[in-house]
């Protein structure tokens, strides 16, 4: 399983804690969905937007999810 989280639930100063060292990139259900996996909600006690992208995650899917993602830059 691939943990994510929500973006309508959360913002980009909660899903990055340090900007400099890590980035934020968005990806579609839609397009999880069309490579053959799911995504399901998975609230945390720290983060209710905390989500789960299941099924079997083999090279090629996290490839394509890789090439499918969109890089969201921080917000100034």
């Amino acid at each position: 399983m691939l943990s994510v989280e929500i973006e309508r639930l959360t913002t980009y100063e909660a899903s990055i804690v340090d900007r400099f060292n890590y980035r934020l990139y968005a990806l579609s259900v839609r397009t999880v969905r069309q490579i053959g996996l799911d995504c399901v909600h998975d609230p945390l006690p720290e983060n209710y937007a905390h989500a789960l992208v299941t099924g079997e995650i083999s090279k090629a899917r996290s490839r394509q999810m890789a090439s499918a993602a969109q890089r969201i830059h921080y917000p100034d």
